[in-house]
């Protein structure tokens, strides 16, 4: 059981249907993996009603002309009549809601439906509806048999197996076909460029936020760090000399007006600046280097499972054009799928009208959802 947490707030003009997203837990299981991945078709359920006494007729005991439906009864002389009947839902164990037409006394002919016509008189074997399963096959072998056997015999009424309606508690509902996708999906792409020199987990592995995932070879990385350090270094030490300097002839001038020319000072002073101008150049790739060499390890940005590898051990990657691979969030799952105008209708309509067991956020109305198969 899920909640549709998404309506979409427009309707597809070619196929006149509105997209619906249901949100469904995934959790782990003691034993094995997972039962939902990502593309998987599903039929969902989707409740429109509260639930409410109904009459129910087995599946194949409803017969259609040209679109519509009826079924066979029998009236007290046991001869067949055609009854026009508006049919609901089907439901898990194979019997069908009927809405209209039905009676809760009526028999119903539940099985040798190619036996009987209209005004037809039968021998009535009464079964109940929810265990009737094999009867009509036997009862037309049993007839064959006999008239076989007996020749001369006057033909005698068949036995049709025939049932009353289950009546118990429905909630009406409608069917689609859905199919799962992954709440989040996030490609693994590289920031640097080099040689893959570890992958700690196998494909189809789970993992956690901030689990590493790929390092590329960091010592070029790392060379180039330390040679940006080492130009700070260098042009620091180089400030603080002509800082130094500086700041000793602005004292000596002070103390003697006119020893230390102003052309001299503002040398020093150029030469100061340009020290600190280095510097700070110098400050900046060495954060580019140090964010290139963190580059070198990539982590999952979510909790999820690994797809499969696009590149292996050794192979040189790109700066953001290798995809690796793609992590994908296991639980909980989305489940698209494709609402038609009357039904969408319908259960805005039940909505509205408090028919549906909502909680207070109307988008989260309770729907159900099991796999293809």
């Amino acid at each position: 059981q899920g909640t549709i947490n998404f309506v979409n707030n427009q309707s597809n003009l070619t196929t006149g249907t509105t997209l619906v997203r249901g949100i469904f837990p995934n959790p782990q299981p003691k034993v094995g993996r997972r039962l939902l991945s990502p593309g998987m078709f599903a039929r969902i359920r989707l409740p429109i009603g509260a639930p409410h006494k109904a009459l129910l007729v087995r599946d194949r005991a409803i017969a259609s002309d040209q679109g519509l439906k009826y079924v066979y009864v029998i009236d007290a002389d046991n001869k067949v009549e055609a009854r026009r009947i508006t049919t609901g839902a089907l439901q898990e164990d194979g019997l069908r809601v009927i809405e209209e037409g039905l009676k809760p006394d009526d028999w119903v002919v539940s099985g040798g439906l190619l036996q009987v016509r209209p005004r037809m008189l039968i021998r009535p074997d009464r079964v109940p509806m929810s265990t009737f399963e094999k009867a009509p096959a036997e009862a037309k072998t049993k007839s064959a048999k006999s008239t076989k056997s007996a020749k001369a015999a006057p033909a005698k009424p068949p036995s049709v197996p025939v049932s009353q309606p289950v009546q118990r508690e429905v909630t009406d509902f409608v069917d689609f076909t859905g199919q799962s996708k992954a709440v989040q999906s996030v490609d693994i792409i590289p920031l640097v460029t080099g040689y893959l020199v570890e992958m700690p987990f196998r494909e189809g592995a789970e993992v956690k936020k901030g689990d590493l995932l790929f390092v590329v070879d960091r010592r070029p990385y790392k060379a180039q760090l330390d040679q940006a350090q080492g130009q700070v270094n260098l042009y620091q030490a180089q400030l603080k000399m002509a800082r130094t300097t500086l700041a000793r002839d602005r004292a000596v001038n002070n103390l003697s007006p006119g020893s230390i020319s102003p052309q001299q000072l503002e040398q020093e002073q150029a030469v100061a600046d340009e020290a600190k101008s280095r510097v700070d150049a110098f400050e900046k790739s060495k954060e580019i280097s140090k964010l290139n060499h963190e580059f070198t390890r990539l982590s999952s940005p979510i909790d999820g499972q690994i797809s499969f590898y696009r590149k292996t051990l050794g192979n040189l990657v790109n700066q953001n054009e290798t995809r690796l691979t793609t992590v994908v969030s296991v639980d909980p799952m989305y489940v698209y799928f494709e609402m038609d105008e009357p039904t969408l209708l319908r259960y805005r309509r039940a909505v509205n009208e408090g028919r549906l067991p909502v909680p207070k956020d109307a988008a989260n109305v309770p729907v159900f959802m099991a796999l293809q198969g």
